[in-house]
Order: structure tokens, then C-alpha cells, then sequence
């Protein structure tokens, strides 16, 4: 008799068990429905929004282009982006990578050089689509017209990097991305 008592309270037990790990997994799998949008994502948007409206201000006002022409050269310069930061991701994984091998002093060789292949390669992709770029808005404006837009391209470019190193400054960051 005293047996099934012990086996009555250890099945017990197991169900109890099992419906908190039951309720456990249908707490975790719900968790996705309540959760609140990324905030660095919303401001991440809200950056790019600013950074296109202060290009579509500076390819009018400091270039000198019409809209017709604004248009066209903001829909040359989207294009390669979204290719360019294709190329820059792999780009950046493949140098978390090395710095990891760093990071373990790994000695596989192997793994070393075929980063670095990664590495070179995305170097030269993303040297080719800026020389596309290049060409192809070489096309379109007057070469007076496309130093002016280097111009500021490079402004733009120093002011997102002052941003960055301050945001890491105030974020105590090393790898902000």
C-alpha cells in the first residue's frame, strides 16, 4: 500500500512539473505578441528620414540641381546604397570574426585566411560600386556639378562619424554600430 502512496505522489509531482513547464512555454512563446518596438530602430528611421531630407535640402540648394534632376540623381545614390551596405555587413562580420580569432588566439590558419579572402573581396566589391556610382553620376551632372555633390557627401559623411563617436562617448562603447 505504501507503495502506490510513493508512486501517486512522484506522478503527482511530474504533472505538477509538467503543467508549470507547460505554462512556462506558452508564457515564453506569447512573450513575442507583447513586445514594444526597438527604440534604437525608431531613431535609427528617424535619423535616415533627416539624413534623406538634409541630402534632397543640399543637391538643390548647394549643388544647384532642379527637381527633375534632384530626383534622379537621390534615386542613383539609393540604389548603390542599399548595395553598399549589403557589401559593408559582410564586410563588418568578417572583421568581428578576425577579431574574435584574435580575441581566443585561435591558431587556425585556415579560419584566418579565409576571413581575409572575405575581407579582400568585400573591399574590392565596395571600391567597384563606388566607382559605378561614379560613372553613372558622371552621367548625369556637369563636373562641376559632381565635385560640388562629393563635397557634400564627404560633409555628410564627417558629420555621421562626429555623431557616432559621440554616441559612443556617451554610451561607453567600443563597437557601436
Amino acid at each position: 500500500m505504501r507503495m502506490v502512496m510513493v508512486n501517486w505522489s512522484c506522478a503527482s509531482r511530474f504533472r505538477m512539473i509538467l503543467r508549470r513547464a507547460a505554462f512556462l512555454c506558452a508564457f515564453a512563446l506569447s512573450l513575442p505578441a507583447f513586445a514594444q518596438p526597438n527604440p534604437g530602430q525608431a531613431k535609427r528611421a528617424e535619423l535616415e528620414a533627416n539624413l534623406k531630407k538634409w541630402r534632397a535640402t543640399s543637391l538643390r540648394k548647394e549643388v544647384g540641381l532642379d527637381e527633375k534632376k534632384a530626383g534622379e540623381i537621390e534615386r542613383t545614390l539609393d540604389k548603390f546604397q542599399v548595395e553598399r551596405e549589403k557589401v559593408q555587413k559582410e564586410l563588418r562580420q568578417q572583421q568581428k570574426t578576425l577579431r574574435a580569432l584574435l580575441d581566443l588566439d585561435s591558431n587556425d590558419l585556415g579560419a584566418y585566411g579565409k576571413s581575409l579572402q572575405a575581407v579582400r573581396e568585400n573591399t574590392v566589391k565596395l571600391q567597384a560600386l563606388r566607382l559605378q556610382e561614379f560613372d553613372e553620376l558622371g552621367k548625369q551632372l556637369s563636373p562641376k556639378q559632381e565635385v560640388k555633390l562629393l563635397r557634400v557627401v564627404r560633409q555628410m559623411t564627417q558629420r555621421l562619424k562626429d555623431i557616432v563617436q559621440r554616441l559612443k562617448r556617451n554610451r561607453g562603447d567600443d563597437d557601436f554600430e
